[in-house]
């Protein structure tokens, strides 16, 4: 599988752009190729495809795209690339890219940085520090607020909401998914998840009715495809 990739990804490079070299057209489907291989699980191959990227982004032709485009897609594949190594349990090998990529990035690209953050807040839930992962996520709230991305507001409110979880702070974390709530009907957004950790967080606190309340709604918003959380009432 890993040869096949990287064969579709130097057949994808040699899409060249006149003389000017490797266009920018090829850098962004390696970049969207990696996210979907991340997607699929296939860490190892997206690490891959994504390195190679890396190692042309800087000479690319940037005919018809401009610097500030490929600028940011250079960050992306390196948001993509430290995600490729979190998801294999690379956690050292990750935290100097995150690392990077927040001390290089403009202090107007919120966007990129929430993402950035975001991605942080996941690597230091998955080893349980929990400290960094909450300061993380809180940090890619307030990037993704000044960047006024709905999209990013919700993934970092959602990671804040489960750390808090994580660490017994029950009612920052019912604040939070209050909130997460309100934002899926603003968004028209699949909030089966949350009304699950909603539930099991009224179970931990002995409010049976409130938590079979959320669990029921979880379900009747899953669609049929009730997500892992139900298996506490299934």
């Amino acid at each position: 599988m890993r040869f096949w990739v990287i064969a579709c990804a130097f057949l994808c490079f040699c899409n060249l752009k006149g003389q000017g070299g490797i266009s920018g057209d090829s850098i962004t489907e390696l970049l969207h190729e990696g996210e979907t291989l991340c997607n699929k699980g296939l860490f190892v191959e997206a690490e891959a495809v994504v390195a190679e990227a890396l190692r042309h982004h800087s000479s690319v032709a940037y005919a018809g795209f401009g610097k500030d485009y490929m600028d940011s897609i250079g960050f992306q594949l390196k948001i993509i690339y430290g995600w490729s190594k979190t998801l294999q349990g690379k956690y050292s090998e990750a935290k100097p890219v995150f690392d990077e990529i927040i001390s290089s990035l403009p202090d107007t690209a919120y966007v990129l940085k929430a993402e950035c953050y975001v991605r942080m807040s996941s690597m230091y839930g998955m080893q349980g520090i929990y400290e960094h992962a909450e300061v993380c996520a809180a940090k890619a709230l307030d990037a993704a607020t000044a960047g006024k991305d709905m999209l990013t507001i919700y993934r970092a409110r959602a990671f804040l909401g489960d750390t808090y979880c994580y660490t017994g702070q029950y009612e920052k974390a019912l604040a939070e998914y209050y909130e997460l709530r309100r934002l899926s009907v603003l968004m028209n957004y699949d909030n089966a998840m949350t009304m699950g950790k909603m539930g099991i967080i009224y179970q931990r606190l002995g409010d049976y009715p409130l938590a079979r309340q959320y669990y029921l709604e979880s379900l009747s918003l899953s669609k049929g495809k009730a997500p892992v959380t139900h298996s506490v009432i299934l």
